[in-house]
């Protein structure tokens, strides 16, 4: 009677072992790839990319699967990090949790190892990746340094674009209905192209466009008279664009697409221009850009501001080194024209013209 008692207490417990992992394996295998095996050394190392989760088992000392090794060959230079989860760790509160390291080529310890890693948040490691470089991920179960049998996954990728982006201007073009964003990249780090956001203010939907690593790209669909809010993010994307890594957005800047962009230029007195444009109802004033650079370039140091009611103005000084000098005859100046407009205590900015040149008499 006692040895069928017996039987029958461990066949239910071979069960419930079975059960418990059938449901271990559901639960943590379904959201990534699971490891190949064998993946015992490094020579037998399952091959990953990064952007990936992985999901892994290993055996205690009586296994022949105590250890999993994994490579990676980044796409591109950067820092990577490295997320472990001891998932068996939740079903088992004797098991420390999991361990991990991480090499390059020549065997050499590039990351530290850590244990004790537990499902609700796991723990991170980041470090260098050089593009092209073989590198090498060791896995194992950790108890008072004899391994362990562990469920564990953990996530592979780049760290996010570092910095912060500046938007500098936003240049409307009236006819294609169009906002071309200019921002500086300068603090960027870690990013290969620039993401665009754009909305009519009030609207829940961003508009979005995607260019490479430049400094300026185009909004489009805008209505004429209309408040838009425009915002940048820098991103990583590799594998064809199939991982992506998204940075900060830049601070978002509001601007009317207003139609001033048709100005006129002439120097009819000597030493002197004068600037008209087409004068919109909606504006509470102007502003007026001006500068010696073709590409408009420091004109944010001279600008002349008039009322709602001003459609022309005449310029007869500018700023240079700090210092306001008149005009100089034969010298060519690049002039634009923005529309601002007060609602409340807050001013809305709308687009910079176009440089547009003016040879002084």
């Amino acid at each position: 009677m006692n040895e069928k008692h017996c039987f029958c207490n461990k066949l239910t417990i071979v069960i419930f072992l079975a059960l418990l992992f059938f449901t271990s394996a559901v639960i943590f295998s379904y959201a990534g790839t699971q490891e190949s095996e064998p993946n015992n050394s490094r020579y037998e190392a399952c091959y990953i990319n990064m952007g990936t989760t992985i999901y892994g088992s290993t055996t205690d000392n009586s296994g022949n699967d105590r250890e999993d090794y994994f490579k990676f060959v980044p796409p591109a230079s950067g820092t990577a990090i490295l997320t472990l989860y001891a998932d068996y760790a939740q079903y088992q509160p004797d098991i420390t949790g999991a361990k991990v390291w991480i090499s390059d080529s020549d065997n050499r310890q590039i990351a530290d190892a850590f244990d004790g890693c537990v499902t609700a948040s796991g723990k991170s490691v980041s470090f260098s990746v050089a593009s092209g470089k073989t590198y090498y991920i060791r896995c194992c179960g950790s108890y008072y340094n004899f391994y362990e049998a562990v469920d564990y996954h953990f996530t592979l990728g780049y760290a996010k674009p570092s910095g912060n982006v500046t938007i500098k201007n936003t240049i409307a073009n009236s006819a294609r209905k169009t906002n071309t964003v200019v921002w500086d990249k300068s603090k960027i780090r870690g990013a290969n192209g620039y993401e665009i956001n754009w909305k009519a203010r009030g609207a829940s939907k961003w508009a979005s466009r995607k260019v490479g690593n430049v400094t300026r790209g185009d909004t489009s669909g805008l209505t004429i008279g209309g408040l838009y809010e425009i915002r940048v993010r820098p991103y990583l994307a590799l594998y064809s664009s199939s991982y992506v890594v998204y940075g900060s957005w830049s601070p978002t800047v509001y601007r009317y697409f207003y139609t001033t962009q048709r100005i006129r230029l002439a120097s009819k007195s000597k030493g002197s221009f004068t600037m008209s444009w087409a004068r919109d109802g909606k504006a509470s004033g102007y502003q007026v850009l001006y500068t010696t650079n073709k590409n408009g370039s420091g004109a944010a140091k001279n600008i002349k501001t008039v009322g709602s009611l001003a459609s022309s103005i005449t310029v007869r000084d500018i700023k240079v080194n700090g210092k306001t000098t008149r005009l100089q005859s034969g010298r060519t100046y690049y002039v634009q024209v923005r529309e601002y407009r007060k609602i409340g205590s807050k001013t809305y900015y709308g687009n910079i013209s176009r440089p547009v040149a003016v040879k002084v008499k």
